[in-house]
């Protein structure tokens, strides 16, 4: 049994400093509204869990007398000490940037002294708790799939249990299903077999109305698609010739493109070389004339001193003149045979190019009288019809044959649905034994489940599941009293003694005696109150301050009006 040695409060919603010395007794703490009873209730419960009594999480700062909160930077700490010497201490800090303005809050969590992580922190208080609620009313103000959840826990009943309570149960498979997820299931796929069961009889009046034409000469129309398939060969090799003859021109015209751009070519540069062997010709025309200036000349004057010349210094100067005008003239000789020898060959290469063209053009000409256009539609169109007598004849000896096999078929597909029909409904009859099955193993699970946790409480009794109109169960998890659930008719003194009844039992289940706190305890008479044996927190109205007593022996006394 975890019993509290001591609650020390500081800064606390409004309490600079408290502390309630129990030593592990019971303890009565009495004051008027506002005097702070349900504080030291929030103290208890935000040290260890770091939520308030209700279950809210909330400030721990005080308030002005504006209402407005107080950010200050003071410790607000709660710390317990149980009687194990177990000392335990929440801390809340707020936090401020460089300018003051408030930043966040903090809190810092203690055992023993020792600072240490909220993980770890959390750990320890588990090892205190156990995991059990610690307010008495916790486990009623839960989901009820949460209260389930814990419940179920308490008291694991699993199909194999129930299976082997009756051996007829032993038949049911339910796969990898819970048991209402299989019944849903095989009534899907009843409600699925239903509607293919009653596709079938008129799909069976339907294939028995069809009527399959069987009448045609098969002879005859395989015969014609022999005499179109080789009229068709020789129609498509035709088409093919004359695209070829096309194909062959078009490369030809292309060709004779190629000649002519040579052609072009070649006189251009025909007419660039004749106008160098005209400029070449020139040349040696003006040289001639100097050559007979030079070669008259009597005499020279000196370009330097403007005297007349020596006879000796004349004709040397001029037989250097004559013979410099000579190597020119046989330069130039050379180079106008030259451009006059290129200008030959070039005009050869002309004229057999020319002699090129001509001939491509005459085979352009003779091809377009042998692979023209129309010649190619008009083969064309002549392919065409024979593919389509060739496809008509086709088709109607594949219509023949096809309606020849469809009557087999259909006639094959009607003893199939028969048969198909026969087999769903077995399969329907089978699921709905299966169903029916799984519906008393629901009940009887129920049964257990409801008996093994009602089992576990004195007062309290738990219904658990719920027959809807349709008669499939509903989870649910509603604590009840002589029969009247919790939250719909239940007076709040029994729903007081219903939850002391559960948390008798939860803390049983848990291997834990936390204290209790009771609020309001002068609400409550004493016959809603059950056998305990935690150290109990009595929190009650009275007139006057806040008053604590420390009680060695703690008689349930209660006086006060029962609630309606």
């Amino acid at each position: 049994m975890t019993k509290i040695i001591s609650i020390r409060m500081e800064n606390f919603k409004g309490e600079t400093r408290r502390e309630i010395v129990a030593d592990g007794e019971n303890v009565t703490i009495s004051g008027q509204n506002g005097s702070g009873k349900t504080t030291i209730f929030d103290a208890y419960t935000w040290a260890l869990t770091g939520k308030f009594s209700d279950g809210s999480i909330g400030e721990v700062n005080f308030y002005d007398a504006d209402g407005n909160l107080i950010r200050d930077g003071k410790i607000h700490s709660i710390e317990i000490e149980f009687d194990d010497k177990t000392v335990i201490r929440r801390e809340s800090l707020n936090t401020f940037d460089k300018s003051g303005n408030f930043k966040a809050t903090t809190q810092n969590f203690f055992i023993d002294g020792v600072q240490l992580k909220q993980k770890e922190f959390e750990l320890e208080i588990m090892k205190i708790t156990n995991g059990a609620p610690l307010n008495p009313f916790g486990f009623c103000q839960m989901a009820w799939k949460e209260r389930r959840k814990i419940l179920m826990k308490m008291c694991p009943i699993d199909n194999a249990a129930v299976i082997a309570s009756n051996e007829i149960f032993q038949q049911l498979n339910f796969g990898n299903f819970a048991p209402d997820a299989f019944i849903t299931a095989q009534k899907e796929e009843i409600k699925n077999l239903r509607k293919e069961l009653i596709k079938i009889p008129a799909r069976i009046d339907e294939l028995s109305l069809k009527k399959f034409n069987t009448s045609g000469d098969e002879e005859f129309l395989k015969a014609e698609i022999d005499r179109t398939n080789a009229e068709l060969k020789t129609a498509a090799e035709k088409v093919q010739s004359i695209q070829k003859n096309i194909a062959e021109r078009d490369k030809t015209r292309n060709e004779l493109f190629r000649v002519k751009n040579l052609i072009g070519r070649l006189e251009n540069e025909i007419e660039r070389l004749k106008i160098k062997f005209e400029r070449a010709n020139a040349d040696v025309s003006e040289l001639r004339e100097n050559y007979k200036q030079i070669f008259c000349s009597k005499g020279g004057v000196c370009p330097t001193c403007g005297q007349n010349l020596p006879l000796e210094k004349f004709k040397e100067i001029k037989d250097k003149k004559i013979a410099e005008i000579e190597t020119q003239g046989k330069q130039l000789k050379i180079e106008c045979e030259k451009l006059a020898s290129e200008i030959s060959a070039k005009n050869n290469e002309l004229d057999n190019f020319k002699h090129q063209a001509e001939k491509i053009q005459a085979e352009i000409d003779a091809a377009e009288k042998s692979a023209s256009m129309d010649e190619l539609n008009a083969a064309i169109a002549e392919r065409d019809k024979v593919i389509s007598q060739n496809t008509d004849a086709t088709n109607k000896l594949a219509r023949f044959n096809q309606n020849r096999d469809d009557a087999e078929k259909t006639q094959k597909r009607i003893e199939e649905l028969k048969k198909l029909e026969k087999e769903l409904n077995q399969q329907v009859a089978d699921i709905e034994r299966q169903i029916n099955l799984a519906e008393k193993f629901i009940r009887a699970k129920v049964k257990m489940i409801e008996d093994a946790v009602n089992s576990k409480f004195e007062f309290v009794k738990f219904k658990m599941f719920e027959t809807l109109i349709n008669g499939t169960v509903k989870e649910i998890c509603e604590p009840m009293i002589d029969g009247v659930p919790y939250n719909d008719g239940l007076n709040r003194g029994a729903r007081f003694k219903a939850a002391l009844d559960i948390l008798r039992t939860l803390q049983k289940f848990y291997s834990i005696e936390l204290p209790i706190f009771i609020d309001d305890a002068e609400s409550y008479t004493s016959n809603s109150f059950v056998e305990l044996p935690n150290q109990i927190f009595l929190l009650k109205v009275s007139e006057g301050n806040l008053k604590i007593e420390v009680e060695k022996s703690f008689e349930l006394k209660i006086e006060g009006v029962k609630a309606a």
